[in-house]
């Protein structure tokens, strides 16, 4: 490689870089404002305003449900689901589900993320 070509790659990985941790690095999902968290389950619905560190048991149809909400972010932590297929981490964006199914437990966040984390946009 020559001067220039390093001088290319570290000015394009200057612009790239901090573009990919704020839309899929660990800040991913924390600008966004508005969020509520709703926990569902057969009889009841709860709603946690994002910001507030809580846990929170639920009871669904099989038993109790653990759900945890840290900042702007959320996750089933314990739930007496026969495959534990909730152990796959936090949701932090409007429109993100995470679902103890046989238990019959909802955890989603609803809000508005002023634009930001869009898929596409088609006029």
């Amino acid at each position: 490689m020559r001067k220039g070509d390093i001088v290319i790659t570290v000015f394009v990985l200057t612009l790239i870089l901090p573009l990919f941790l704020v839309s899929h690095g660990p800040f991913a999902g924390l600008v966004s404002a508005e969020k509520v968290f709703v926990i569902e389950t057969d009889t009841d619905a709860i709603r946690i305003e994002s910001g507030v560190d809580q846990q929170v048991t639920v009871m669904g149809a099989n038993g109790p449900a653990v759900i945890e909400v840290s900042g702007h972010r959320a996750r089933i932590v314990e739930s007496l689901c026969p495959h534990e297929a909730w152990h796959q981490g936090w949701i932090s964006r409007p429109g993100e589900i995470k679902a103890c199914l046989p238990n019959r437990v909802i955890l989603k966040i609803e809000g508005s993320d002023n634009g930001l984390n869009l898929d596409g946009v088609t006029h």
